[in-house]
């Protein structure tokens, strides 16, 4: 995949090319780093599987996260036009090792663009409760159909006709099973007139005395 992307590169950068035929070298160059996505998702999820893959859990700042995260949406092209709003509360920490929880929130951030609708919304809520931290992720666009909606976290699950069921595939059952390695749960709280939400669950941590001295 590294050779052919660098391939693509190359031609890119030459110039006696048709408009058309850039526009064609582009979306390929661009499906090269989503397959490159799709293997490493499917060789961590390999390790799970295997009882392979160790975590180190210290505190992390989930709000900071989320923040890097919604820049990084932001300052992609959006054709749809979506509207993002949040309510996340500042140095909101939870257990976990920051490269994976940063995974689960960018499979569930990607779900909610991927899965939306011209001039739509996307709603990212945190709020801490009883040791628990809860992350909620919510998007307008076609809900998933109720008697699809037992089948969304299988791995490779695309309804009965092959179609593309919103909601469905690899990376929300990646989400869930690196939220689980984590000892928190996801859920899909609900999804109906328009509106789909999810429902992370993470152990609270307490903020690092560091991170405390520096946001006083």
């Amino acid at each position: 995949m590294t050779v052919l992307r660098a391939g693509l590169e190359q031609l890119l950068r030459r110039e006696n090319f048709e408009p058309e035929i850039y526009d064609e070298l582009s979306a390929l160059h661009h499906q090269t780093y989503r397959l490159t996505g799709v293997i490493d998702d499917l060789l961590l999820l390999s390790r799970m599987d295997a009882g392979r893959l160790e975590i180190e859990i210290k505190p992390v700042n989930l709000s900071a996260l989320i923040e890097e995260w919604l820049e990084d949406l932001d300052a992609l092209p959006d054709p749809l036009d979506l509207e993002v709003k949040t309510h996340v509360p500042p140095a909101l920490y939870i257990a976990g090792e920051k490269r994976y929880t940063s995974l689960i929130l960018q499979n569930l951030l990607e779900n909610a663009r991927k899965y939306n609708q011209p001039g739509g919304r996307i709603h990212v809520s945190a709020r801490a409760d009883n040791g628990w931290v809860f992350l909620t992720v919510g998007n307008s666009g076609r809900p998933i159909a109720a008697e699809m909606q037992e089948h969304i976290f299988k791995r490779f699950f695309r309804g009965s006709m092959g179609e593309n069921v919103p909601g469905h595939g690899l990376g929300l059952n990646l989400a869930r099973e690196l939220t689980r390695l984590h000892g928190g749960e996801l859920r899909l709280v609900s999804s109906s007139e328009k509106w789909t939400e999810f429902e992370v669950r993470f152990r609270a941590a307490q903020q690092p005395a560091r991170d405390s001295r520096e946001t006083a």
